[in-house]
C-alpha cells in the first residue's frame, strides 16, 4: 500500500469508519507479527502481544496526531509491550524449535545439496540460538533496521532514544552476532547470510520470507557511532585510562616515564584500531 493510501486509511479509521478500522488492523497485523516474533521467538507470546497491540491501535488511534507517524507509533507500542513481557525476570526466553522447523520450510533452497545444504541449515540453527541470547533492545534494533528497513531516526523514535544511541546499539548488536558466529566456526562474511536466514525463518509467511534479504548497506552505522561504541568497550576504557595517565605524567615532566607510556599508549591504540577494522 502506498503512503498516501495508508494515511487516508488512518484518517478514515480515526473518523470511526468500521471498514477502515478493520482494514488498518489487518494491515498492521500482517506487518507486526513477524516483527514481534523476531523479538520473542515464541509463537504463542507473539500472538498475544500482537492482539494487545491491535487492541491499543483501535482504542488509541485518535491519539495519533500525524498519520505519517503511524508505523513508528505502532512499532513503539509493540516494542513497549514486548519489553513489559520480558521485564518480569521470572520469564525465560525460550526457543520454540518447532518454530525453527516450520520457518525453515520458508527459506529452504532446493538447489542446495550436500555440504552447502548442511552448512546453511547449521548456520540457521546457530543464528537463532545466538539472537535468543541478545537483549530485547538488541533484537529490536536488528529487526527494525534489517527487516523493516527503518532509518536510524525512525528507530530512535520507536525506541524513544537519540539517533546516535540507536546507531551505537545496532553496532553493538551486530558485533555480538559476529563474535558468536566466529566462535562457532563461521567467518564475518557469514553475517549477512545469517541475518537473511533469520529473517526468512521468522517471517511467518513465504511472501514475507522472500523479502528478508539483508543488504550490506543496512549494516553501516557511521564512524562516530563506531568510535563511541569502541570507547565504551573494555579496550576503549583501557586506552582512555592510559591516555589520561600519559597526560598526568606529562604534567610531572618525568621524561622517561612519559616516553615509555607514550609508546605503550600508541601500541594499544594500534591494536584497538586493528581489531575494530578487522571486525567490520
Amino acid at each position: 500500500m502506498k503512503d498516501k493510501e495508508l494515511f487516508e486509511l488512518v484518517r478514515r479509521a480515526q473518523r470511526g469508519e468500521k471498514e477502515a478500522v478493520a482494514g488498518l488492523s489487518e494491515l498492521a497485523a500482517e506487518r507486526l507479527l513477524p516483527y514481534i516474533h523476531r523479538l520473542t521467538l515464541n509463537d504463542d507470546v507473539a500472538e498475544d502481544i500482537l492482539q494487545e497491540t491491535l487492541l491499543h491501535l483501535v482504542k488509541s488511534l485518535n491519539d495519533l496526531k500525524e498519520p505519517e507517524s503511524f508505523w513508528c507509533w505502532l512499532f513503539r507500542t509493540a516494542h513497549g509491550k514486548t519489553q513489559h513481557y520480558f521485564r518480569d525476570r521470572s520469564r525465560e526466553k525460550t526457543i520454540m524449535m518447532s518454530t525453527l522447523k516450520e520457518g525453515w520450510s520458508h527459506c529452504e533452497d532446493s538447489s542446495l545439496t550436500g555440504y552447502n545444504y548442511v552448512i546453511r541449515k547449521e548456520l540457521a540453527e546457530i543464528v537463532i540460538r545466538v539472537i535468543n541470547k541478545l537483549s530485547v533492545n538488541h533484537r529490536t534494533v536488528l529487526a527494525l533496521r534489517c527487516y523493516e528497513d527503518m532509518s536510524y531516526s525512525q528507530i530512535a523514535e520507536v525506541m524513544n532514544c537519540k539517533e546516535m544511541a540507536a546507531r551505537v546499539l545496532f553496532y553493538r548488536a551486530k558485533s555480538m552476532l559476529k563474535k558468536d558466529l566466529v566462535r562457532r566456526g563461521f567467518g564475518k562474511e557469514h553475517v549477512l547470510l545469517a541475518l537473511g536466514l533469520f529473517g526468512a525463518i521468522t517471517a511467518k509467511s513465504e511472501a514475507v520470507s522472500a523479502t528478508s534479504c539483508v543488504s550490506a548497506s543496512l549494516l553501516n552505522v557511521g564512524a562516530i557511532a563506531i568510535i563511541i561504541s569502541t570507547l565504551g568497550s573494555r579496550a576503549g576504557m583501557i586506552m582512555t585510562s592510559i591516555v589520561a595517565l600519559f597526560g598526568f605524567l606529562l604534567t610531572t615532566q618525568s621524561f622517561y616515564y612519559v616516553l615509555g607510556f607514550a609508546f605503550l599508549a600508541i601500541y594499544i591504540m594500534f591494536w584497538v584500531w586493528f581489531v575494530n577494522v578487522y571486525k567490520r
